[in-house]
């Protein structure tokens, strides 16, 4: 997608969109109702930590492809009243 942006460091979509969605710099694509269905991109010159929304359900093989992140982890997900914690992450890079 940017494989040759090597200084991009964020990527900023306009809120709302249909099928894509931004968070701290990094693209998503949108599934129904949830903006950050599956993880798309992180920039390769964004660095720092991140923290992957607890709605992310997959994440591309290529997502953190020379990334400089300190970081990568899971948003904490809070239990209702049943005890269940929501939705877990169903794909980690793959094809």
């Amino acid at each position: 997608m940017f494989l040759n942006c090597a200084k991009l460091t964020d990527i900023h979509v306009e809120e709302g969109g249909k099928y894509f969605a931004s968070k701290d710099g990094v693209v998503y694509e949108v599934e129904g109702d949830n903006p950050y269905a599956i993880l798309l991109y992180c920039p390769s010159a964004k660095t720092g930590d991140l923290i992957i929304p607890k709605e992310v359900r997959k994440v591309e093989a290529a997502a953190f492809y020379q990334t400089n992140l300190h970081t990568i982890s899971f948003e904490e997900y809070a239990s209702d009243d049943t005890g269940h914690y929501g939705k877990p992450l169903l794909e980690l890079g793959g094809g």
